[in-house]
């Protein structure tokens, strides 16, 4: 990480990042990686050759990490209540403090814990939920309007996003689209009718986000909200985002 990209790509002058030593590996050649955080998606230029592979290796003994994540820069400002907030341009997808993943805001809360036991926490719709609106008497209070809803619709065999609309606290909200319904061969009614019982999340909303370890990407406002973790300094906390899907693409390439 001490390294130049202008450099030759020797020992004693290496390059900066594996990329740059990706695009000029040949059939044969081994790039050796020394100890570092390198926050790229590596895409060798060429094949390797089945008696002649490509090597990308860590030296004996380093600690080497490709990262799907970028720090955040930027000063964290005050916002309301317990969040702070700080310019960012995209939707992150993923946030982690300290190395460790916080939750997307949502309702109903869940413990900051892995994705799985988070998805266990789930509301329940009630009666009157069919194919174009989900009721449920305790839908919170705030204006959920524009968010995500993740439902287990019909027998649960799989569940489906939605985009919330006409949202009404403690009473209703449609679902944009409607679901379709659908044809039923060896049952008596369509499986994938959502009903009540159902399991549901919120996602997408301000007005979810209430809890430490949560946060809210402002799209409109160009920002990220999220209320650190208790006992958490956000002057001396590692914020990260996600920002690539591979650490290396080697599509279309062999050995």
């Amino acid at each position: 990480v001490t390294g130049n990209d202008q450099a030759s790509g020797a020992r004693a002058t290496p390059f900066r990042t594996i990329s740059r030593a990706a695009g000029s590996l040949k059939p044969g050649d081994t790039c050796v990686i020394h100890t570092g955080m390198y926050r790229e998606t590596v895409r060798p230029a060429s094949s390797g050759t089945p008696g002649h592979p490509i090597r990308i290796v860590a030296a004996p003994g380093e600690d080497v990490v490709v990262s799907g994540a970028d720090l955040v820069a930027g000063t964290w400002t005050r916002a309301e209540g317990a969040a702070r907030t700080v310019s960012l341009a995209t939707h992150p997808g993923q946030v982690f403090v300290d190395g460790k993943p916080m939750m997307e805001a949502r309702w109903p809360n869940a413990p900051l814990a892995p994705v799985m036991e988070r998805l266990t926490v789930r509301a329940e719709a009630g009666e009157g939920t069919d194919y174009d609106s989900l009721c449920d008497a305790t839908l919170p209070t705030g204006d959920f309007s524009g968010a995500r809803v993740l439902i287990w619709p019909g027998s649960m065999w799989n569940n489906a996003m939605r985009e919330v609309v006409a949202y009404e606290p403690g009473t209703s909200f449609r679902f944009h689209p409607p679901f379709k319904a659908t044809k039923a061969t060896y049952h008596k009614e369509d499986p994938y009718r959502p009903k009540p019982t159902n399991p549901y999340i919120l996602f997408g909303s301000r007005a979810a986000l209430e809890q430490p370890g949560e946060w809210f990407p402002d799209s409109a406002a160009g920002v990220l909200m999220l209320i650190f973790p208790a006992s958490t300094s956000p002057r001396n906390a590692i914020v990260e985002v996600r920002s690539r899907d591979y650490g290396f693409d080697l599509n279309g390439l062999s050995h």
